[in-house]
């Protein structure tokens, strides 16, 4: 059994495995075929690309299929609108009644049970597919089924260039034709992704060195079906944990108890809902409401994304299980087969560890699937009343603009589980850790920190250093790698309190490398900090003080001067800087790999070229600042320029690298003696402004 899918939109058609799909003979000479759509349909007529229309109609439509099966006809009570084959409409015959996920193959009309997505039509020589929404028909009621391994929900970006939706078991089954996935959220794309890598790891929990090999393999499509198949059901009866609407147990919900029905917007954290800030993005609770699609996105991303707060009534809402801001930095493959194989299988078992749909519970001991479908929030979409009955009335998504016959505006919404402690989970295969030197400590321990997003009130300066603690936390937790040169999306979170939340995505391409090359540039990128620390920092965290040891701010200010005016320039310029300075230190990151330990001439050489570039970078970054801030004639201005160039050459040549050392703290001695240089500086510069004027 083989099958593909490379349609795209929402609810793609299950089809029958078996079919084969042999090259359509109605190619141009550019080997395109007629009438090319999103969607693609399955049968042994149809061709390898898409082609054809869709048409999407709503709750009360009744399909009528033509003669000759070439187009399928839709009448929607919201209008009346028909396919067409070939730009002209054809004759209507009646249907076979009320089809859900039915199939057009052969010639013939079948069910396939299990889907209410689509239909496909026969696609014969020269003649136009058609796919349609399949919605019941008039005066019954919507289906209460909405199975996430079927229905095509995951946003993702094929390898060929072309966006779609695909299913779970899609995902799993076509992840080689699958460049990445593609929501529009970043933290979406890191909850989908470990998401998947849970469902993978609980149907396969262990694939031997042939197994793997076989994946990496250029023929192959995806994970085998065969895997999959006993935890998640066949396609015509997956398994209802998965199911969005279950009437028992419904995919990552529960009804929590105390509880009054809220907006359903409190599902995502890019709605103003409570305190949360959104600007420029409106909506009304109870009228406004999320299809089922964008509900499972807002579902799948509370187990690595969640804020603790307030919830009233002495509850408080818990935080997921790595903080309030975690950092996740995940290694991208050229597929998302490739990408997968980078975290799975784990090497981590845990005895008792349960997914959060195989009846994993508070208590029960925290392992990979744990983990992974942590259960921060407690919640229920679209709460039956009284008869039983839940409010899944026709309308269009607030967050995707979608519309649907089944939109969700009130859920149950409560805190899920608390953490052991508020440390994270250690054993996180996603989370960036950051090990430095504990300065409080009196006996040098060593602490982990998270790198997290600067919040909208920290200076432009520490936004545009984020880099840095990525690429630490990166050559740290990556040092000795032999897997060759992996590229690395590390997903930033930050927030002030509960109010705002930002959330970033940096990439980074890291070079294999042995653990001393790892080492070295570590030493490197601590002695970038110190050298920019003492020469061209705006020190925005402490604006009210005097920047104590600023050669460049001391050069042009008197003893205790604040130095506003250049700290400020600097400020505004570092954007542009740090730019130049991340492409400086990959340059450097790929001749150390290059030249590794066997050549240290050449590594000696990479870091004697690296400094002589953060020096031009500096000095360039103190000209322009102090240009643009200094008063005066051209000839002052020239002037102060020059005596930046000098406080910056002279400040970086004696700094020995000391690794551990606090980049906004450095060492007594340092300090003391950047100090006195400082202050001769400024003595000077008013002995001979002084001097000038008499």
């Amino acid at each position: 059994m083989k099958g593909e899918d490379v349609g795209s939109g929402f609810g793609g058609t299950n089809r029958p495995e078996s079919i084969e799909r042999p090259k359509c003979p109605a190619r141009d000479t550019r080997g395109r075929c007629p009438g090319r759509s999103e969607t693609k349909a399955r049968d042994p007529g149809s061709c390898s690309e898409p082609h054809g229309a869709r048409l999407r109609a709503g709750k009360g439509s009744a399909g009528i299929l033509s003669r000759g099966f070439q187009s399928l006809h839709v009448v929607s009570e919201y209008g009346r609108r028909a396919c067409t084959a070939r730009g002209k409409q054809v004759d209507r015959q009646p249907g076979p009644g009320r089809w859900e996920g039915a199939l057009l193959i052969k010639g013939e009309l079948k069910r396939w049970p299990g889907s209410r997505a689509r239909i496909s039509g026969a696609c014969p020589e020269g003649q136009v597919c058609i796919d349609a929404r399949n919605y019941p028909t008039a005066g019954e009621e919507v289906s209460m089924s909405y199975n996430l391994l079927e229905e095509q929900w995951i946003p993702v970006l094929w390898r060929g260039g072309r966006p779609g939706r695909v299913s779970i078991r899609e995902a799993l089954t076509q992840a080689a034709r699958i460049r990445q996935i593609a929501a529009s959220s970043p933290m979406d794309n890191v909850a989908l992704l470990r998401l998947l890598l849970a469902v993978l790891q609980w149907c396969k929990p262990t694939a031997t060195q042939e197994e793997l090999g076989q994946l990496r393999g250029e023929e192959v499509v995806g994970i085998p079906s065969d895997w999959l198949v006993k935890s998640l059901g066949p396609r015509e009866k997956p398994k209802a944990a998965f199911d969005l609407l279950g009437s028992k147990k419904a995919f990552y919900q529960d009804e929590p108890a105390k509880s009054g029905p809220v907006a359903v917007t409190n599902l995502l954290h890019d709605f103003p809902s409570g305190s949360k800030i959104a600007h420029f993005r409106h909506t009304r609770d109870g009228r406004d409401g999320m299809c089922l699609p964008c509900c499972a996105l807002g579902l799948v991303r509370w187990p690595s994304f969640a804020s603790a707060g307030t919830a009233g009534a002495g509850q408080s809402m818990t935080a997921s299980i790595n903080g309030n801001t975690p950092t996740y930095s995940i290694a991208i493959g050229a597929s998302l087969l490739a990408t997968l194989l980078f975290t799975w299988p784990s090497v981590h078992a845990v005895n008792g560890d349960a997914a959060l749909w195989d009846g994993s519970a508070e208590q029960s001991p925290l392992g990979f699937l744990k983990g992974m479908t942590w259960q921060s929030r407690r919640v229920l979409l679209a709460p039956p009343d009284a008869e039983g009955k839940r409010d899944l009335s026709p309308g269009r998504c607030c967050h995707c603009g979608e519309q649907t016959d089944r939109l969700v505006r009130s859920i149950l919404f409560r805190p899920g589980w608390k953490r052991a402690s508020r440390k994270p989970w250690s054993r996180d295969p996603h989370l960036l850790q950051i090990t430095r030197k504990d300065s409080r400590s009196a006996k040098g321990e060593e602490k982990k920190i998270i790198p997290s997003w600067p919040s909208p009130n920290t200076p432009l300066e520490d936004h545009a250093s984020v880099w840095r603690s990525v690429l630490e936390g990166l050559l740290q937790r990556s040092g000795g790698s032999k897997t060759g040169t992996t590229e690395f999306h590390t997903t930033l979170l930050g927030s002030s309190q509960a109010l705002y939340k930002h959330v970033a995505t940096h990439a980074a391409i890291l070079p294999s490398m042995g653990p001393d090359v790892a080492r070295r540039l570590l030493a490197e990128l601590e002695w970038l900090r110190q050298a920019t620390w003492v020469t061209t920092a705006a020190r925005g965290r402490k604006w009210n003080d005097p920047p104590r040891g600023h050669r460049v701010v001391g050069a042009h200010c008197g003893r205790g001067a604040k130095g506003h005016a250049i700290r400020s320039g600097l400020c505004a310029r570092s954007p542009l800087a740090e730019s130049e300075l991340e492409k400086a230190f990959g340059k450097l990151m790929r001749d150390m790999a290059a030249a590794g330990q066997a050549d240290r001439d050449a590594a000696e050489q990479a870091v004697s070229t690296w400094r002589d570039e953060v020096n031009r970078i500096l000095r360039e970054h103190a000209r322009q600042s102090v240009m643009a801030t200094t008063s005066g004639s051209l000839f002052r201005r020239r002037e102060a320029t020059k005596r930046a160039n000098e406080a910056v050459a002279e400040a970086i040549g004696p700094i020995a690298i000391q690794q551990g050392r606090s980049p906004y703290k450095p060492a007594r001695a340092d300090r003391e003696k950047a100090s006195r240089v400082s202050e001769e500086d400024g003595e000077s510069r008013r002995t001979r402004k002084k001097g000038a004027t008499r």
